[in-house]
């Protein structure tokens, strides 16, 4: 009894101690300091706003490169780069976006404009960076309900959403999942989720994957980092013309493996590659996973 109460004294004495002494901390400035921080962040992307960069690298040709940049202009900026010493905690936030931030950021593609169509990256939107800096400064902890019920409760409803308006799922109480950080990571998930749906762990060197052979190189990765041989994640032909996933080659694939005892545990189908756009036959694939699953 005498040391459960020695530790909640001593909790309590820490607590007391962090709390008075977390605004002296040069990691932990003034709320002044923080408002002016962000003001010369906005002050920045103002200057962007009025002056923006040149839309090189959309399709006909990039920045980094002899032709289109002086080699000395990137090698002056990456010296700035360089941390030579420990930064000062009192270095000014203007400087180091005028200086170093801003140039880089004028060096590097207009993702954001809207005549940039180049790559998945494009199209950035600004209601979303101001929710990154709300959430980012809050940091509140989201992976448990406990910590923050109402904050997580966003995450379930968004997916609920996107299950509901975009999948077009009416009954859909029994889905679920996270947001993720992009595509890769969530193709990492899919992924070991129909392994660990399908196979036991003895089973894994048995298992095997079939994407197209226009899918995003992260799927067969994502198959790799889950543990799944390399020679078994089976590259499907493509239609010539449409570019989509042949299904007749993919059911084909799946037959040879059965026969060689071999275990099919997912079909990747892409609904709109990176090389042309093309949709893969999402309801096909189902079918064909649906008649040998």
């Amino acid at each position: 009894m005498m040391a459960s109460r020695w530790m909640l004294k001593a909790t309590i004495s820490r607590y007391r101690w962090i709390r008075g002494s977390r605004y002296k901390s040069s990691l932990h400035p003034p709320w002044r300091e923080r408002v002016a921080m962000v003001d010369e962040a906005v002050r920045m992307l103002e200057r962007f706003e009025n002056q923006p960069p040149l839309l090189a690298g959309s399709g006909h040709k990039w920045i980094a490169t002899p032709s289109s940049i002086d080699p000395s202009v990137l090698s002056n900026l990456q010296a700035k780069m360089t941390i030579k010493e420990r930064p000062s905690a009192t270095e000014g936030m203007d400087r180091l976006l005028r200086d170093i931030v801003e140039p880089a950021a004028r060096l590097s593609t207009d993702d954001t404009a809207p005549g940039y169509m180049a790559y998945i990256p494009s199209g950035g939107i600004f209601h979303s960076a101001v929710a990154d800096l709300i959430a980012s400064a809050l940091n509140r902890y989201v992976t448990i309900n406990e910590a923050a019920p109402a904050l997580a409760a966003i995450e379930h409803e968004c997916i609920a959403w996107l299950c509901r308006e975009v999948v077009g799922w009416e009954n859909n109480k029994s889905s679920g999942g996270v947001l993720t950080s992009g595509g890769s990571i969530a193709n990492v998930l899919a992924i070991h989720m129909a392994r660990e749906n399908t196979i036991e762990s003895e089973q894994i060197p048995f298992a095997t994957l079939y994407i197209s052979e226009q899918a995003h190189y992260c799927l067969a990765q994502a198959g790799r980092f889950v543990g799944l041989q390399p020679k078994h994640i089976r590259s499907v032909r493509s239609d010539r013309a449409t570019l989509q996933m042949d299904t007749a080659a993919l059911e084909h694939l799946i037959q040879e493996d059965l026969a060689k005892g071999l275990i099919p545990i997912a079909v990747c189908a892409t609904a709109g590659t990176t090389n042309s756009g093309s949709c893969d036959d999402v309801e096909a694939c189902a079918a064909i996973c649906a008649k040998y699953g």
